[in-house]
Formats: C-alpha cells, structure tokens, sequence
C-alpha cells in the first residue's frame, strides 16, 4: 500500500490549498500565481497529504 493509499485525519493539502485560494484579500494576478503553484503541489504529492497546523 502506497503513502497516497493511506487514509488521514486533520487538513490535507488538497483542504488547505482551497481554503487559501478561497480568500477575498487576494487579486487576480496573486491568484493566478498561487493557483499554478497549488495544482503542481497536489499533482506532485496528492491531495489527501496531512497538512500542518
């Protein structure tokens, strides 16, 4: 069983890359930015990653 196959509990990275995108206080350029940057992270290590606190 792979890491990515492993249930986890708490925020996962997949959570929190939305959460942030979903903020009010960011332009579209920002976005933009953070949104490529946040679709890479996921394709590389998998939305159900545990996310710190």
């Amino acid at each position: 069983m792979s890491a990515r196959a492993v249930p986890v509990a708490g925020v996962t990275l997949a959570e929190a890359a939305d959460a942030f995108l979903a903020r009010r206080d960011l332009d579209t350029d920002t976005l933009r930015s953070y949104g490529q940057t946040m679709r890479r992270l996921r394709r590389e290590f998998g939305d159900p990653l545990p996310w710190p606190r």
